[in-house]
């Protein structure tokens, strides 16, 4: 199966790390050559060849059987001009994923003349094959076509079918940005225990072993967390006590506000998008 990408950045590199050793060839478009290099390094230029523009990918003459449109949304409008200015017939026949933030459907087949449109949200944790993707497929999609979506997704981890795309916001909120949440926990765990008087060095090593034990005992058991926390707090002792301050600093109630924050921007996001392709239509 040919899958082209557009745009080779973080997310992209993420998904065609956990492609390359299967049954894929794999096309990149992107303007930075750096990152053209970085991507053939990674993947040993195994089942992949790159592009540095919409119009050298369209000499080839291919129409990818998937295109995944992996662009920031504020390079959206560059791209719909550059589009513009080349046939490219081949984005009317390819089925396009869209894992652009914030970019509804009725925007993108606007920009593309398709309607074979889907929207996904994967997360970083593709890159070791254990990502999590929401996808949306409207109505009008094959289901041939969604199983070879779906197909592709299971290649870097766990898939999940949304039923609105409006839920698209809200998987970006939890499982699209999730990563950064744990990192930044992880981090602070790290950053105290060095106050506790640890090495940086034995600090993270404590950490990490500590939050990987705790998921695979969360994993393998299949309590949930609530009693496998309860488990651990016996009354009156340590974990109780650090439980407590979590709690009266209102931990849920900010993870909580930190989670529709990232959903507004999402909305956000795509309302601004919608505006700036209208005004630059209009010019």
């Amino acid at each position: 199966m040919n899958v082209t990408f557009i745009g080779g950045g973080n997310m992209a590199s993420a998904i065609i790390a956990g492609l390359t050793e299967k049954k894929y060839i794999i096309s990149v478009i992107d303007p930075r050559p750096e990152i053209r290099f970085s991507l053939v390094k990674n993947t040993k230029g195994k089942n992949l060849k790159c592009f540095k523009s919409i119009k050298e990918f369209e000499k080839t003459k291919k129409v990818p059987n998937l295109t995944v449109l992996a662009i920031k949304p504020q390079h959206l409008q560059s791209l719909k001009q550059e589009i513009g200015y080349n046939s490219c017939l081949w984005l009317k026949k390819t089925t396009l994923i869209s894992i652009v933030a914030g970019a509804k459907l009725a925007m993108l087949r606007k920009i593309f003349q398709n309607e074979k449109i889907i929207r996904a949200m994967p997360n970083t944790p593709a890159k070791v094959r254990l990502a999590v993707t929401g996808i949306y497929a409207p109505r009008n999609i094959p289901k041939k076509v969604i199983i070879a979506i779906s197909k592709l997704f299971d290649s870097i981890g766990q898939v999940l079918f949304l039923n609105a795309e409006g839920q698209i916001d809200s998987i970006t909120a939890i499982s699209g940005s999730g990563p950064a949440y744990v990192f930044r926990f992880i981090e602070a765990l790290v950053n105290t225990s060095g106050k506790l008087g640890f090495s940086k060095k034995l600090s993270h090593a404590l950490v990490m072993q500590t939050v990987l034990g705790a998921l695979k005992l969360l994993t393998v058991t299949g309590d949930n967390p609530k009693t496998l926390r309860q488990s651990v707090t016996s009354k009156g002792g340590t974990t109780e006590a650090a439980i407590k301050i979590l709690e009266e600093n209102e931990l849920e109630q900010t993870i909580a506000k930190a989670l529709f924050a990232a959903k507004i921007k999402s909305k956000d996001l795509g309302k601004e998008l919608n505006t700036q392709i209208k005004q630059n239509s209009k010019k």
